[in-house]
């Protein structure tokens, strides 16, 4: 998709929920949210790992506040490659629709500023909290 059809497509929403299956889609989502002041609900899944967390919500941190630059292409693997544990995208989606209503009613105990991983192997979560790096200036200038 082209980042001009990006832009109109999430025009029309208020809240952006996704879960990708490639580094790049990350980051072209991210700038789209970025430039139109949308909220991300942001989840992936590997093996038996989901994260969850909130971009680009009242002034938080966006998706490059927590990886600045991609991976190199060889170090992540690609989902045919990545086997998931078949209940994986559930919990994690579970994970991320959870996050909706607090974006709705603005609470601010949500992952904004924070990364939920969970290892459904050992059933343990980890939350890691982030540093707001605002890139809204940078993808501004690299669109002009």
């Amino acid at each position: 998709m082209a980042p001009s059809e990006l832009l109109t497509l999430i025009s029309e929403f208020n809240i952006v929920v996704d879960c990708p299956d490639n580094i790049p889609s990350c980051y072209l989502l991210n700038d789209a949210c970025v430039l139109l002041n949308k909220p991300l609900v942001y989840g992936l899944i590997l093996s038996y790992e989901g994260q969850v967390s909130v971009f680009n919500f009242k002034n938080g941190p966006n998706y490059q506040g927590l990886y600045p630059a991609p991976p190199s292409s060889c170090s992540v693997p690609v989902c045919e490659e990545g086997r998931v544990l078949g209940v994986l995208p559930g919990i994690t989606g579970c994970l991320q629709a959870n996050e909706v209503p607090k974006i709705i009613v603005e609470i601010v105990n949500s992952l904004s500023s924070k990364l939920l991983i969970l290892n459904t192997l050992t059933l343990e979560t980890n939350i890691i909290d982030f540093q707001n790096r605002n890139q809204r200036e940078l993808i501004e200038k690299l669109i002009e």
